[in-house]
């Protein structure tokens, strides 16, 4: 009985099918008695010669004079930045960064241990980078790493930024987050 009925409701399938094919067919074949247009040729493109640009060393039209220098200044700094090798803290936010604590060592220097996310105790000093913006250690001591950061400024470039992350003390969640002081 199924097989019967899929016999009889199949022809009814197959004559829409062909109406809209003839349908189609008719406006193929109206669009094809239409008179064609002429295509347009290619345009001819001459090569321009190459403009050597040698102002690069005069002063940026884009800058306002009171800030030139400073903005040269802080991409100079920027430029010598890029071209050290990363330490390995320099890829975590200080925000991810704990200080744990330090010792001192014989010559009286101070090394302070950063605990990284993954568990790791790194040693840092004086000079030592660590941060996602070129942060250098300037002070270590039992309490706090004191560091200065170069971050982007929308208007002067480069600008330095002391931060400082203070030792964890157990039971305080504020004491590893880093606090952020006035720029100098």
């Amino acid at each position: 009985m199924k097989k019967t009925g899929f016999v009889y409701i199949m022809p009814l399938f197959m004559l829409a099918c062909d109406s809209q094919i003839d349908v189609v067919s008719q406006e193929m074949s109206k669009i094809r008695q239409l008179k064609s247009t002429k295509t347009v040729e290619r345009p001819i493109f001459h090569p321009v010669p190459r403009f050597k640009y040698s102002a690069h060393h005069l002063k940026s039209p884009f800058v306002p004079d009171s800030l030139q220098s400073k903005f040269h200044l802080s991409s100079r700094l920027m430029r010598n930045q890029q071209l050290r090798l990363r330490q390995p803290l320099e890829q975590f936010s200080l925000d991810d960064l704990s200080f744990k604590g330090g010792f001192r060592t014989q010559s009286g220097k101070y090394i302070g241990l950063v605990q990284t996310p993954d568990g790791r105790l790194e040693r840092i000093q004086l000079g030592s980078y660590m941060g996602l913006y070129q942060g250098k250690v300037i002070q270590i001591n039992a309490f706090q790493i004191q560091l200065l950061e170069m971050v982007l400024d929308g208007e002067r470039g480069y600008v330095t930024k002391r931060r400082r992350l203070l030792r964890s003390v157990a039971g305080s969640e504020l004491s590893n987050k880093p606090i952020l002081d006035k720029p100098k």
